[in-house]
């Protein structure tokens, strides 16, 4: 019976949270040539304006508390000769999902994500 009172506490709103929220998107890229050769980067990181096409209409992801998802795109510089460099087309993506707690029900973040990142 004990078991049954935490499922049913698992549809509680603290469980929900929004996916636009949850999501931050980050482009790196280096400053520079000299920067590239030194590994030094920028970073550009915001939070989607909308996720329904991953979450559904609602933007919502259920089942986990403190949910954090993390996109980076690596946008790298190649070298074209000793001096032109271009930004490659080929965009390397990483993704991570933290939370603090999670009910076994919760939605499959990774999965999902996973659809919308090229191979």
């Amino acid at each position: 019976m004990e078991g049954m009172n935490i499922l049913e506490n698992c549809f509680d709103t603290e469980w929900v949270c929004n996916s636009n929220e949850a999501v931050k998107i980050r482009f790196v890229q280096p400053l520079s040539v000299s920067d590239y050769e030194n590994d030094e980067t920028k970073v550009k990181e915001f939070s989607p304006e909308f996720t329904y096409p991953i979450f559904g209409d609602k933007e919502q992801i259920f089942g986990y508390k403190n949910l954090s998802i993390k996109v980076a795109i690596v946008i790298p510089l190649l070298p074209l000769t000793n001096t032109l460099y271009y930004a490659s087309g080929s965009l390397t993506t990483y993704f991570d999902v933290t939370y603090d707690r999670k009910v076994p029900l919760a939605d499959n973040v990774v999965e999902r994500i996973k659809e919308f990142i090229p191979n």
